[in-house]
């Protein structure tokens, strides 16, 4: 199936929000703390994206099946000092009746080839440890996984987070 990849602008940044937090609901069941899922609302991450859109320290594309917006990808120049030449995938996420349909490829894709428009040939991203179809994802699509962690806290739970590179953005 084919999808139309949209650059996203600031007057998207509630349609953003709102397919993160769709997304965690439905990808993140059994990870993250249920009673943080079921408390989770649209406009959690407005202000967030507000915040990166302003400081211009992401790109975001959106997918569309048709007229429907069903994932989204965040990404930019790397967060972390140590890693001042690689780009970061900060997100990635796609509505939970689109998983397995090539959406997550598509914008994966549109952010490899950001990157490599801007002379940028390696990148990283971080994923929970326990989200299996994530990690698998991003192996099938050449990343590998290495030994940096980090903890993340929900709800007292803390989550481990691990960290994937891709080395070419083939």
């Amino acid at each position: 199936m084919a999808y139309t990849i949209v650059k996203a602008e600031k007057e998207h940044i509630p349609m953003i929000s709102t397919i993160h937090a769709k997304s965690w609901k439905g990808g993140y069941e059994g990870i993250v703390p249920k009673s943080y899922l079921e408390n989770l609302q649209e406009d959690a991450w407005i202000n967030t994206f507000e915040n990166f859109f302003e400081k211009g320290m992401i790109q975001c594309a959106i997918a569309y099946d048709k007229e429907q917006p069903v994932g989204v990808v965040s990404f930019g120049k790397a967060r972390e000092e140590k890693f001042s030449e690689y780009g970061e995938i900060i997100s990635l996420y796609v509505l939970s009746e689109y998983f397995g349909k090539e959406v997550g490829k598509a914008l994966l894709k549109y952010a490899l080839n950001c990157f490599a428009n801007e002379s940028v040939f390696q990148c990283y991203l971080w994923v929970l440890e326990e989200n299996k179809r994530g990690r698998r994802f991003y192996e099938k699509n050449g990343f590998y996984q290495t030994e940096d962690v980090c903890h993340v806290e929900i709800e007292k739970t803390v989550l481990k987070e691990i960290r994937y590179c891709k080395s070419s953005m083939k």
